[in-house]
């Protein structure tokens, strides 16, 4: 049975990948303390994670222990974790899945409908992506997950068909991915950044740790042959590489690294690292003329800055932005199987700002994104 918000009830715990470094997940769940602090009105927020990066003025205590302070087989810590959080949500708590692409898979699936259950409470889901399931079991257990939330707000039209498909009777909406936020809630500046003339910034993925497809090296010598043909016609003056991933087997220094010697002597590079503070990043994606984002959220940061941008789509999720958006579909490349050619010419309009921009305005982005949120206050 679907819980309700009352006065008594100010403590939230934010549900996703966080504290694994991931810019993306980074934002997310600054936004989503913003969230639950604002509209909420939560004053003790956890989140699932070892490690809590930054949050801008939002405190948020992690629900797990600092894997780096235990001395202990991943296992035994993971078990750890589970105990912490199966004691600490016999409590009261409003249980918030903020943003991201986690409810998929069976495992975790029935790992969070069984922490929902359990927990007192009233439970939502902001700028979340549903699917694709790994197999209908995961897609059972996800419709049980969704049937106990009061609010399901997905980020893309996919997943909004899914939870309408599969959970007819939840409260779903459109919304956006809730990183639009992250401007607001950190309070930059970025409609009065200056650009840095002829610079190009890449963020690539690291997606082959995570499948079984093994053509990385194929995909970035075709970025680096397609910047290279560009630099020689429109003279890009520095490549700022973006490291959205710091984790030291699934990020992305890796495959920055293997680009930065491909274009070491066609074009100055400059090499940015993951860093925690995932406001630093989107005022960085603002000042640049012009990006090629593979990382889905290189992509959203692009999009809310202004700044015009080619994707390099790997994922549904990369596919459902572009379309949301309205990216001109010379803009959009498959990033399993990349044609230099096209992806010069994609680069050269974004460098020349010939390129058509997404149909959707950034302002109503954002109040999608704010929608999220003020649902709760009856609307």
């Amino acid at each position: 049975m679907r819980g309700q918000w009352g006065p008594d009830l100010r403590r939230a715990v934010l549900v996703g990948y966080y504290g694994l470094q991931n810019t993306g997940d980074d934002a997310l769940l600054a936004v989503a303390a913003w969230g639950s602090r604002r509209y909420l009105k939560c004053d003790e927020i956890f989140a699932t994670a070892g490690v809590v990066p930054g949050t801008y003025g939002v405190p948020v205590r992690p629900l797990y222990a600092r894997i780096s302070s235990f001395p202990l087989p991943n296992h035994l810590l993971y078990l750890g974790n589970f105990v912490r959080e199966y004691l600490f949500l016999r409590r009261p708590a409003n249980i918030v899945f903020g943003g991201g692409s986690n409810l998929h898979s069976r495992a975790y699936l029935e790992s969070r409908l069984a922490l929902i259950k359990r927990t007192p409470g009233l439970h939502a889901a902001v700028g979340v992506s549903v699917g694709p399931f790994r197999d209908a079991w995961s897609q059972r257990t996800c419709s049980r997950l969704l049937n106990h939330l009061s609010f399901v707000g997905v980020r893309d039209r996919a997943s909004y068909e899914r939870v309408r498909q599969i959970a007819p009777d939840a409260r779903v909406e459109l919304t956006f991915d809730l990183s639009a936020l992250l401007p607001v809630v950190a309070n930059s500046d970025i409609k009065g950044t200056h650009r840095l003339d002829k610079s190009l910034g890449i963020a690539m993925c690291n997606c082959e740790r995570v499948s079984s497809a093994d053509n990385e090296l194929s995909r970035i010598s075709a970025v680096a042959e397609a910047v290279r043909k560009a630099a020689i016609k429109n003279g890009i003056e520095e490549v700022v590489l973006l490291d959205f991933n710091g984790h030291r087997y699934y990020g992305d220094a890796k495959v920055s690294n293997m680009l930065a010697k491909l274009l070491r002597r066609a074009v100055p590079v400059r090499h940015i690292r993951y860093t925690a503070d995932s406001a630093s990043v989107i005022e960085m994606v603002a000042r640049l003329r012009a990006v090629v984002a593979m990382r889905f959220h290189a992509a959203i940061f692009a999009f809310c800055t202004a700044t015009p941008f080619v994707m390099l789509a790997y994922h549904e999720k990369c596919h459902e932005l572009a379309n949301l958006i309205g990216l001109p579909s010379e803009l959009q490349h498959d990033g399993w199987n990349l044609q230099v050619d096209a992806l010069t010419r994609s680069i050269q309009m974004i460098l020349d700002d010939e390129a058509p921009a997404p149909s959707l305005p950034v302002d109503k982005a954002v109040e999608m994104t704010r929608r999220n949120w003020t649902w709760i206050n009856g609307a």
